[in-house]
């Protein structure tokens, strides 16, 4: 998960799954996109999908009030074979102790909740 307006730097690669070039912000989100692009069971997948509107759709007790002025996405968003719905959101193992990285995850756990995508995870990575 990410404020859609941070500045980081860019990878593209092309997505054999997807028919095109993707755009992720780190490695570790390049190497989970080579995952899903090896796993029989994805059918396709996004990244960095734009939580709209979650300002409105979620509870905001508990979170943060600099957050409310964010503009948030989610890594990813994958299709299975069976047409079910995944969502994945990226955290470094290290941010695991974070209040604030817990808090943003919770922004997105609730979005997708109330958007009834009941498969969402951390994906823990290195760094």
């Amino acid at each position: 998960m990410r404020n859609q307006k941070s500045k980081t730097q860019s990878v593209k690669f092309m997505s054999r799954k997807n028919g095109k070039v993707v755009t992720v912000f780190s490695e570790p989100a390049k190497r989970y996109a080579q995952k899903l692009e090896d796993d029989p069971n994805v059918k396709s997948y996004e990244v960095n999908i734009p939580l709209d509107n979650w300002q409105q759709t979620i509870s905001r007790v508990g979170l943060r009030k600099e957050y409310m002025d964010v503009e948030w996405t989610s890594d990813f968003l994958i299709i299975f074979q069976d047409d079910s719905v995944g969502i994945r959101e990226l955290t470094p193992e290290r941010c695991f102790v974070k209040a604030a990285e817990m808090e943003k995850l919770e922004i997105s756990r609730r979005y997708w909740k109330a958007g009834h995508v009941a498969n969402w995870m951390i994906v823990a990575t290195e760094g």
